[in-house]
C-alpha cells in the first residue's frame, strides 16, 4: 500500500513538473521573442536613421555644390573671354557644366552614383518646375549657355557676347537666389526628418522599457511565484513521503 502510495505520489508530482516545465518554458519563449522582436525594431530604426542621415548628407552636399559651380562656371566664362590661353579654360568650362547638369538631374531623377535618392518633396519640386522660381530652367539655360560659350570661336569671345551675358545676370541674380533656396530647403526637410526618426527612435525605447516591465509583471513575477509554490509542495510532499515511509 505504501508502494503504491509512493508511484502514485511520484506519477503526480511527475505531472506536476513536467506542467510546471510547459509552463515556465512558454513564458521564457514569450519574453525573449518580445525582447527580440523589440530589438529587430530597434535595429531597423537605427539602419534607416543611418541611411536617412546619408542620404540627406549626399542631398545637401551636392546641392551645395551646384551654389559653387555656378560661380566657379561664371568665373571660367569671364577667364575665356579675357585670357589669351583658352583651351584649358574650355575644357574646365565644359566639365564643371556637365558635372552641374549631372547633379541637376541626379537631384530630381536620382543617381546612384552621386547617392541621390530622386524623388524630391512637392515643395523641393516646386523650387525646381513652379513660378517663380523656376530652377530647372534656369539651371538648363545656364549650363546650356556655358557649353555653348566654350565651343564658341575665338572671333565671338569678346564682351557682350550674349551668351556670357546669360551666365553673368544668372549666376548673380535669379539663378543664385533660386539655389540659395535650394539648400535651405533641403537642409529644412533633413532636419525635420532627423526629429522625426529621434521621435521613433524615442517611442522606440519607450515601448521596450513598458514591455520589459509588463514581463516582468505578468510573465516573471507569476513564474517566481510559482517556482515558490511548486517548491514548497515539494517539500511538503517529501516530509509527508518521508513520514509514512518510516
Amino acid at each position: 500500500m505504501k508502494t503504491g502510495f509512493t508511484q502514485r505520489n511520484q506519477d503526480t508530482s511527475d505531472s506536476s513538473i513536467n506542467f510546471f516545465t510547459a509552463v515556465m518554458t512558454g513564458g521564457y519563449s514569450l519574453a525573449i521573442f518580445l525582447i527580440a522582436f523589440f530589438a529587430l525594431i530597434s535595429y531597423l530604426g537605427l539602419y534607416i536613421s543611418l541611411k536617412t542621415f546619408e542620404t540627406s548628407a549626399a542631398v545637401i552636399n551636392v546641392s551645395g555644390r551646384q551654389r559653387m559651380l555656378s560661380q566657379r562656371i561664371a568665373k571660367l566664362a569671364h577667364d575665356l573671354i579675357h585670357e589669351e590661353k583658352k583651351d584649358d579654360i574650355r575644357v574646365l568650362l565644359k566639365e564643371n557644366a556637365d558635372l552641374m547638369k549631372k547633379s541637376h538631374e541626379g537631384l530630381i531623377a536620382g543617381d546612384s552614383e552621386l547617392g541621390l535618392p530622386g524623388y524630391p518633396s512637392p515643395a523641393v519640386r516646386a523650387i525646381y518646375f513652379k513660378p517663380p522660381l523656376r530652377l530647372d530652367k534656369h539651371v538648363a539655360a545656364f549650363v546650356a549657355a556655358a557649353r555653348t560659350l566654350a565651343d564658341e570661336p575665338i572671333e565671338n569671345l569678346v564682351h557682350g557676347n550674349p551668351y556670357m551675358n546669360l551666365i553673368e545676370d544668372e549666376s548673380h541674380n535669379s539663378l543664385l537666389r533660386s539655389l540659395d533656396i535650394l539648400v535651405r530647403r533641403y537642409q529644412e526637410e533633413a532636419e525635420i526628418d532627423i526629429a522625426e526618426l529621434q521621435a521613433l527612435a524615442g517611442g522606440v525605447l519607450a515601448l521596450i522599457l513598458i514591455v520589459l516591465i509588463l514581463e516582468s509583471l505578468f510573465i516573471f513575477r507569476p513564474l517566481t511565484r510559482r517556482i515558490q509554490k511548486k517548491a514548497d509542495k515539494l517539500a511538503a510532499s517529501e516530509n509527508k513521503l518521508r513520514d509514512i515511509t518510516s
